[in-house]
């Protein structure tokens, strides 16, 4: 009686699936939602140097909403956190208004308050379009808006100042404790501490960086060193990093007057 009993709680068991498997064959398939890909994302570049400054004053159009970073001159200051950037090309293409962070400060001559000691600024941030609103919004002069309306603007996040190894080395108090971004060739000279030489500008800059650089060196690109600019201390930095003796005379004879680098990112660019 129980066998019987089992065999018949199988068959039903049975026809129980057979009945499942037919209704779900039937249904309508069911699709798997991303939660993600109902929210559209702003597309973002994949590396620092990955869009010029060119790209914003030709074709701004197409980079609205996303994130860059690019160098160039400033050839007028708007408002107080507010700079005009030149195109940068002889063949056309917008200037770029720069909206600076608030805390981000650009030195000016000594007794010259309007007269900015460095013209030449790296700034990351989004890409947008300059209207009339935005012109109100940063205190713009009304009779700059009509001549800037509709042009590309960057909402910068993060600026540095980006002189030349030269006016670096020239004028080191109006660096130091801020933020440079310095293009220049590097070479290794000693664990964590490599040689940023600008050429034609002169004045040879130590870097110190605490990740290994030689694999950026290899690629033969134009780097671009973004860090705090210090001064030189080589009982700090010989505390921290245990450089031998030889490397020590070295690097107090030859960059001993000069500011250092303490690099905080390296990237190869494109010219700017």
């Amino acid at each position: 009686m129980a066998s019987n009993k089992l065999k018949k709680l199988g068959v039903g068991t049975l026809s129980m699936a057979l009945l499942t498997a037919f209704v779900a064959a039937c249904a309508p398939p069911q699709t798997e939602t991303d939660p993600q890909a109902e929210q559209p994302t702003t597309e973002q570049p994949a590396d620092p140097g990955a869009v010029t400054r060119e790209d914003v004053a030709e074709d701004y159009e197409e980079l609205i909403g996303q994130t860059v970073t690019i160098r160039g001159d400033i050839d007028e200051r708007l408002a107080d956190n507010v700079v005009r950037m030149g195109a940068g090309n002889l063949f056309g293409g917008e200037d770029i208004i720069v909206v600076l962070p608030d805390n981000f400060v650009l030195p000016t001559e000594e007794g010259d308050a309007d007269d900015i000691a460095v013209d030449r600024i790296q700034v990351t941030g989004q890409v947008q379009r300059f209207t009339a609103a935005e012109a109100q919004q940063y205190n713009i002069p009304e009779d700059e808006i009509g001549q800037d309306e509709d042009r590309p603007m960057i909402l910068a996040d993060t600026a540095a100042l980006s002189p030349d190894t030269g006016e670096l080395s020239d004028n080191p108090e109006l660096f130091f404790n801020q933020t440079v971004a310095v293009e220049g060739d590097l070479e290794e000279i000693g664990p964590n501490a490599y040689r940023l030489g600008g050429g034609l500008t002169g004045g040879d800059i130590l870097v110190i960086s605490d990740q290994p650089l030689q694999q950026l060196i290899d690629q033969g690109d134009d780097l671009v060193i973004t860090g705090e600019a210090r001064q030189f201390d080589i009982a700090e930095f010989q505390q921290q990093y245990n450089w031998d003796a030889e490397l020590q005379q070295e690097i107090t004879e030859n960059y001993g007057d000069n500011p250092v680098i303490v690099a905080q990112e390296v990237f190869p660019i494109e010219e700017q």
